[in-house]
Order: C-alpha cells, then structure tokens, then sequence
C-alpha cells in the first residue's frame, strides 16, 4: 500500500513562501552584521592610524630637544602641524618646560588633533626629564 502523505510541502520539492521570505531575512541580517563589523574596523583602523601619527610627531620632537644644548630648551605653545597627516585634522604640537633646579628640566610634549570622522580633539602627551651633564 503506496500512501502519499504530504507535510505542507509541494510534492514537487519547491520551497513555500514564507520559507523564502524568512531565509532572505536571515540572510539580510548576516549581511547588515559584516558591514557594520566592516565599517566599525574602518573606523578603528583611522583612530589607530592618526594616533600612531601623533606618536611619532612627538617622538620627533623629543629627538630635537635631545639635540638641543640644555640651556637652549624652551617652551613652546600651539604650533600648527604642516606636511603631517594630522594637518587637516586641525593638528597641533606644543612643549612645556618646567625648571626645578639648574640640574634638571622636565618637558612635557603635547601633541592635539581632531578624531577623523569626529570633532571630539585628541590629545597624546608625552613626558621626558633632562638632566643638565656640565
């Protein structure tokens, strides 16, 4: 005895509508997810990129006063950053020196940009002490 029972299924093996209509959702959803991890990532990826940037402006900052005599250390306030990436993000650069004694001065470098994609200012400062060896 042959029985042909169906369970809501065409018998020619075709998917229903409601099936097609909650796959493509699902798939709508995996595909929103990856492109907001995607532009998330992006983002990130600029932060990361200017952030290292502000690094290394102030890394080169510190070589110059290392180059510099002691006693030719000064401060210096809001120097506008040119031919760097942080140029069009409103970049600034500026060093503060603190005389404790005549043996020794403590600096303070202060690099200021605009977050990309943002107007929240960043602001990376790094700290050095210099000891006077005359």
């Amino acid at each position: 005895m042959i029985r042909n029972e169906t369970d809501g299924r065409d018998p020619c093996g075709s998917f229903t509508l409601t099936e097609v209509a909650v796959s493509a959702l699902l798939m709508l959803i995996v595909i929103w997810a990856l492109l907001s991890a995607f532009v998330s990532a992006k983002r990130s990826d600029a932060l990361a990129q200017t952030y290292l940037t502000a690094q290394q402006i102030a890394r080169n900052e510190a070589e110059q006063i290392w180059t510099n005599s002691y006693s030719n250390i000064v401060s210096s306030t809001n120097v506008v950053l040119t031919n760097t990436p942080l140029e069009n993000l409103q970049g600034r650069l500026s060093r503060s020196v603190a005389t404790f004694t005549n043996s020794y001065k403590e600096i303070s470098i202060t690099v200021e940009w605009t977050a990309p994609a943002s107007s929240k200012r960043q602001t990376l400062i790094n700290y050095m002490i210099l000891c006077d060896t005359n």
